[in-house]
């Protein structure tokens, strides 16, 4: 199955010509790897994803907050922090669980975001990972590869149920101000 967003540079690669060029993945986010396109990359796959699947996603103005997209649920507003990576160690991959502040790496908490949606972009597999599944740590380890594997995350692989689901509380605590009326 096809995604929508071809990510990467395709004027560079060579042997590549218009008919050649590949259906759109989110496995085709290569060549220069700049951490803001990424992000911003993964952010459109993110909203085409969570559409797809009949969510309503919302993106505040500005890209000030800790989250990047409201997700309303029918019931409940959910704060999304969209994370990407590439990074593998030879037996997972790392999705970072922090902010930046001008000092320090600083774990997501649940008055910050709900959910971090994690995509593994080699993969094309998402994590949809409620705070308190991995807050305090700053990075947590999936293993999309290896369908064997019952990692500590891989019940979140591809858990959109989560974002739709009002049980999903007792995992994440919303924002009262975010809640629908």
């Amino acid at each position: 199955m096809a995604c929508a967003f071809f990510f990467g540079d395709m004027e560079n690669e060579p042997g590549i010509t218009d008919q050649t060029k590949p259906e759109p993945s989110a496995r085709s986010l290569r060549g220069k790897r700049h951490s803001k396109k990424q992000g911003e990359l993964a952010e459109l796959a993110f909203i085409y994803k969570a559409a797809s699947l009949g969510l309503d996603v919302a993106k505040p103005w500005g890209d000030s907050g800790r989250y990047d997209f409201i997700v309303d649920s029918g019931t409940r507003l959910w704060r999304i922090q969209v994370k990407s990576t590439y990074n593998f160690d030879g037996y997972g991959y790392r999705i970072g669980t922090y902010w930046k502040s001008t000092t320090k790496h600083v774990c997501y908490t649940a008055e910050q975001v709900d959910f971090l949606a994690g995509l593994v972009v080699p993969e094309d597999v998402w994590y949809i990972l409620p705070v308190p599944a991995f807050a305090p740590r700053k990075v947590v380890a999936v293993y999309p590869h290896r369908s064997t594997d019952h990692g500590q995350y891989e019940q979140y692989r591809e858990a959109w149920h989560l974002l739709k689901d009002d049980r999903s509380a007792s995992h994440a605590t919303p924002d009262s101000s975010l809640r629908s009326k």
